[in-house]
Parts: C-alpha cells; structure tokens; sequence
C-alpha cells in the first residue's frame, strides 16, 4: 500500500503519543484509550491490535481497530478509521486510506513495514476523528521493527 509520508502531525496525535503503552505488546495483544467527549456525544472507546508485534521491512502487517459505544460496549458502524505509522515521537504515516468500520465496529488495514521505518520500538495508530454524534478515542499499539 502506498504511505503517505508528508502529512502533519495533528495535536490530537501528539496528545495520543503521550498515552502509549510502555514496553512491547505481545502477540495480538492491545491497548486502548477513552476520549474526552462534548456535549451530546457518545463516548466511544478504541481497541487497537496487530497481526505481530515484531516485522521485519518490506513484511506485511494488519492492524484492526474496533470502535465501540462506552455507554453499552455495541460496535460503532459506518466511522472512518485513519490508520498511521512512525517512531513513538512522530507516528505520522499515514498508511492506506480511511477504512470504514462494519456492523460490528472493526476496521482492518494491511500495509507494508516500509525500508524506511526505523529500527526498535514503533507505533501504529487508528484514528476516529469523531462526528457529531460519536466522541473521539486516541487509541495506539506498538510494533517493533528488526
């Protein structure tokens, strides 16, 4: 997939860097955020995990984000989820386009560890900007690259 490389990191990505997981997730493991939410949104919560937590440049990886409801735990449907990958102080590649959630609230993209990446500790992120009904999570998981 192609990896858009020129894009800014926004506040709410920055703010989002400062909630990461310290250490190593295993194996499908994940970690999540809440969101601080306006007047008349729902509070919805973000789980993020990955295919591996170690990859090698140039190998696939797959990161799925589930968006729920914090009120009643039922998947949001139809949100668009940006996915982005960096080094923890500036994950921000944003990698495919935004993927849409289905009935269950999942999102899945698949991109490929660029020759770029740097070697270590990384960190993937979804996003879910929020509309006006849904408030907006800051969710991340770490990949290590060899």
């Amino acid at each position: 997939m192609k990896t858009d490389t020129d894009t800014s990191l926004p506040v709410n990505r920055r703010n989002a860097v400062a909630a990461i997981v310290s250490g190593a997730l295993g194996l499908g493991a994940a970690s999540s955020a809440e969101a601080a939410y306006g007047i008349n949104q729902i509070p919805t919560l973000m789980s993020l995990s990955l295919s591996t937590s170690t990859a090698r440049r140039g190998t696939y990886v797959t990161a799925t984000a589930r968006l729920t409801r914090l009120d009643n735990g039922a998947g949001v449907q139809s949100a668009a989820i940006s996915f982005f990958f960096g080094t923890p102080t500036y994950p921000n590649s944003r990698v495919g386009t935004s993927v849409y959630t289905d009935a269950s609230g999942y999102a899945r993209c698949s991109f490929m560890v660029s020759s770029w990446a740097t070697a270590g500790r990384n960190i993937v992120m979804a996003e879910f900007t929020g509309n006006n009904m849904f408030a907006q999570p800051l969710p991340n998981a770490a990949l290590t690259v060899q």
